[in-house]
């Protein structure tokens, strides 16, 4: 940017010491890497070329030190608050509204970077943020926090609010702008807000990560879609054997059978266990039904229809899907 400024202004651009600054002209210099400039010239134009670029760069200092906060707070790297309340002050940010993370991740990015040479990351952020503008409020922060990612610390704690008033104009923002993306919200606390962000930012790249392994289809990942993977991501070597050696049993009875044992199953637990459902959708009378579910109770020593039973195998189908 130095070196930008000096090819456009030349030997009109001053570098103005510390000592010589006079308070009065503070407005009219650009501060570079710690370098302070003054324009000495006459000429109309260029004096207001050197406004218009020193209102973007001041521009540009705040959005990184809101960047740089941001990514502080969610990595928890404060051990001072009160140091914390003071940045968050200077910044024009309320340190107590409660806020929820909603983590976005632009999965071309890189590329659409790569294809663009002249649109480097600042100006991908500047569409970005103007795209959205309209659909955040006063107090929410959407901030840059590194790769492909995006941090919106939205101000509305209601989730089912969060999806009808940020998250479907985003899709529609996105689909439009031809993105690719991934959208993951993190769970609201009950502490002051920017205090909560780092739990509420680390739920997000949990419920990311888990989504993008689990459930590929899908753009946005919450605790009620990803929750149940949770603990399927979480079963150790021993565990994951002995749901394989489980459902192996169940598999085999269907081979012997000639019959899909575990589509039968997923359809059953996919309609709530109503078999007159079942029946419609597989064609199979609800009573070979039935009598299927009571071999499986016989092999597992476990009743497919009571509810106990169901949740644990309905795990282990799922656990069994992800690992064979």
């Amino acid at each position: 940017m130095i070196e930008e400024l000096k090819k456009i202004f030349g030997s009109e651009l001053e570098v103005v010491e510390e000592s010589e600054k006079e308070e009065k002209e503070e407005n009219s210099l650009i501060e570079m890497e710690g370098t302070y400039f003054r324009l000495n010239s006459n000429d109309k134009l260029k004096k207001k070329m050197f406004k218009y670029l020193k209102e973007i760069y001041d521009e540009q200092l705040k959005e990184y030190a809101i960047e740089n906060f941001v990514n502080d707070v969610i990595k928890f790297k404060f051990e001072n608050i009160d140091l914390i309340l003071n940045r968050s002050e200077i910044l024009g940010l309320d340190f107590y509204v409660k806020r929820v993370a909603v983590l976005i991740e632009i999965e071309d990015m890189y590329a659409m970077l790569k294809n663009k040479k002249d649109m480097i990351i600042q100006k991908f952020k500047k569409r970005l943020y103007m795209a959205v503008k309209n659909v955040l409020k006063k107090e929410d922060i959407l901030s840059y926090v590194g790769n492909n990612k995006f941090l919106l610390c939205t101000t509305i704690a209601d989730k089912n609010i969060i999806k009808k008033k940020i998250i479907n104009p985003f899709i529609e923002i996105f689909s439009n702008l031809n993105f690719e993306y991934k959208i993951a919200i993190g769970d609201t606390y009950d502490m002051p807000g920017l205090e909560a962000m780092g739990y509420s930012y680390n739920d997000s790249e949990r419920y990311m990560k888990l989504g993008k392994k689990f459930l590929k289809s899908e753009l946005v990942y919450e605790y009620s879609n990803v929750g149940m993977y949770m603990l399927i991501d979480n079963v150790d070597k021993i565990g994951k054997i002995k749901i394989n050696n489980y459902v192996k049993n169940i598999i085999e009875y269907g081979e012997e059978n000639h019959v899909d044992i575990i589509r039968i199953l997923e359809t059953v637990y996919k309609n709530n266990m109503v078999l007159s459902k079942v029946e419609k959708e597989l064609d199979i009378h609800r009573s070979k039904i039935r009598k299927m579910l009571k071999e499986i109770e016989k092999i597992t020593g476990s009743n497919p229809m009571k509810f106990e039973n169901a949740v644990m195998l309905y795990l282990a189908l799922e656990t069994w899907k992800i690992n064979k």
